[in-house]
């Protein structure tokens, strides 16, 4: 665009705003969208479990080594973890 005048500079600026407003916009209704069926999903799972609110305190051991497992087991690869075997010895 070095031979285009000013004039062409100050559309495609412009244009290119507009498009980078609209990414945004998108954007942010997709992370509404993922925390809303986030939540939505959660709450099934509660209701389906039937877990009240003294069955899930965060002080309650057992609730933090249910916990700490899911975590663990979400975040670290199988190939990582260090398998126990069933078998006997």
């Amino acid at each position: 665009m070095a031979a285009m005048g000013e004039d062409i500079r100050e559309r495609t600026d412009a244009l290119d705003a507009a498009g980078n407003t609209t990414a945004a916009i998108g954007k942010g209704f997709a992370i509404g969208s993922a925390a809303l069926v986030s939540l939505a999903l959660f709450g099934a799972y509660v209701v389906q479990a039937d877990i009240t609110v003294a069955d899930s305190s965060i002080l309650d051991p057992e609730v933090r080594t249910i916990t700490a497992v899911t975590f663990e087991c979400l975040t670290d690869p199988p190939h990582n973890r260090n398998h126990v075997s069933t078998e006997p010895a």
